[in-house]
């Protein structure tokens, strides 16, 4: 990592190739900082703030094994597409107290997703 950089991170799941058919969407990644940082406090929340949902915290040996000695943590949760609603979400959390967030890009397709699934119970 360069000075400059505060953190890096994958977002595993969900992924842009992703088909969406089940309603149970798993969000699942890491994120790295430099050694002696607390990363902390990781959440999905909406852009309105309406929805927040905290992930899971987990160790991840396999990103710990590419970035030995930095500070690592994987996240993951599986949360239903039914209670996710339409608009902009982000992965919010912190280092050392301060917040950051990872946008979310391809949202209008899970939202595609969840009115289908809508649309298939009536």
């Amino acid at each position: 990592m360069h000075k400059k950089e505060i953190f890096k991170y994958c977002i595993d799941s969900p992924n842009s190739k992703e088909d969406f058919e089940s309603p149970i969407l798993a969000f699942s990644g890491w994120i790295v900082a430099e050694p002696n940082r607390s990363i902390s406090e990781i959440d999905l929340m909406s852009d309105g703030g309406d929805f927040r949902y905290e992930l899971k915290a987990l160790k991840r040996p396999d990103v710990e094994a590419v970035y030995p000695g930095k500070s690592c943590i994987g996240f993951h949760s599986a949360i239903s597409i039914l209670d996710i609603g339409a608009g902009k979400y982000k992965i919010n959390f912190k280092i050392n107290g301060e917040s950051f967030y990872l946008e979310i890009p391809f949202m209008d397709s899970i939202s595609l997703a969840r009115t289908n699934f809508i649309n298939e119970k009536k």
